[in-house]
Order: C-alpha cells, then structure tokens, then sequence
C-alpha cells in the first residue's frame, strides 16, 4: 500500500508542476500554494487511509529537520554552483 501512495504523490507532483508551470504558466507564488494544498491534502488522506495519528506523524520531528537541513544544504550548495537560468523576457 505505501508504494501506492509513494506513485500517486511522484504522479500528482509531476502533473502539478507540469500543468501549473509549463501549460498555465502561473506566477511562483500561486504555483507554490497550489503545491502546499495539494500536497497537504494527499498527506492528510494517506495519514486517515493508514490510521496513523498525529504523535505518530510527527513523532521524531528533530531527526525529520535534521535531515531537511542536511538536504536543502547540499541541494543550496548545487544550485548556486550551476549554471544560471536565461532570463525570461514574458515576465508578469
């Protein structure tokens, strides 16, 4: 069942960014709420289809931001060492 779910999160995310950003494109902003939303409703429903409670959710919260530090510190370091994007001349 969580394989389930791990497809139905990488699908969702895939087709929001595809839609949002490549069809529509939307402001950062918007994109960015519609993102928080959609992926906040999908961890609600896979926390009530597993029946996991909210102690159990965020249980080991220190470990969970330990480790977004490690990853966004390394993906910063990566993206500010790449090569810059080409500015976009249709800005709204």
């Amino acid at each position: 069942m969580q394989i389930l779910w791990i497809a139905i999160l990488a699908i969702a995310s895939f087709l929001l960014t595809y839609v949002t950003v490549d069809r529509l494109s939307i402001a950062r902003d918007a994109f960015v709420l519609c993102h928080i939303a959609i992926t906040g409703s999908l961890l609600s429903a896979h926390a009530r289809s597993s029946r996991i409670g909210m102690r159990e959710l965020v249980g080991n919260w220190r470990l969970g931001l330990a480790g977004a530090l490690v990853a966004g510190s390394i993906m910063t370091l990566f993206v500010l060492r790449g090569p810059s994007s080409p500015a976009r001349r249709d800005r709204r």
